[in-house]
Parts: structure tokens; C-alpha cells; sequence
């Protein structure tokens, strides 16, 4: 899985979450079993994203969340597809 889609596909499993009545933080070992990567390479992922502004974490890349920038990110990834 390319990049791009490996980040797309998180954002999309942390706005999924959004959609619960009461969301709460996503832990990264879930994300990492939900995309079939190693917990090393999802929290990798997720440091970048931060970096980025796309997602918040914690500094182990324990939890994690998506922020306003990393829907609209989301929003004009699928709306380019």
C-alpha cells in the first residue's frame, strides 16, 4: 500500500471514530491492525501526520485523534479520487 493511501485510509479510520456519540482517542495498536501494518511503522506514520497537523498524538504514539485540517485533507483527497 502506497503512502498516500496508507494515510488516507488512517484519516479515514480516525474520522470513522468521529462518528461515534461519545468518540475518544483511537489507540495506535488498533489502527495498526485495522491497515495491516506494524504498530512501529503506524506510529511512524502518525509522528509524520502530527508534524503535519493533520493529527494529534501523544509523544509515545499511544492515541491519537484527527483535526480539523486532516478532514478537510480527507475531504479533498476524496474528492480528487
Amino acid at each position: 500500500m502506497s503512502l498516500y493511501t496508507s494515510r488516507n485510509k488512517l484519516l479515514e479510520i480516525l474520522a470513522d471514530n468521529l462518528k461515534n456519540p461519545h468518540p475518544d482517542l483511537m489507540k495506535s495498536d488498533e489502527i495498526a491492525r485495522r491497515l495491516n501494518m506494524t504498530l512501529g511503522e503506524t506510529r511512524q506514520m502518525l509522528r509524520s501526520m502530527h508534524g503535519m497537523g493533520i493529527v494529534e498524538s501523544d509523544m509515545e504514539g499511544e492515541y491519537c485523534l484527527i483535526t480539523p485540517s486532516g478532514l478537510q485533507w480527507l475531504a479533498s483527497a476524496s474528492y480528487s479520487n
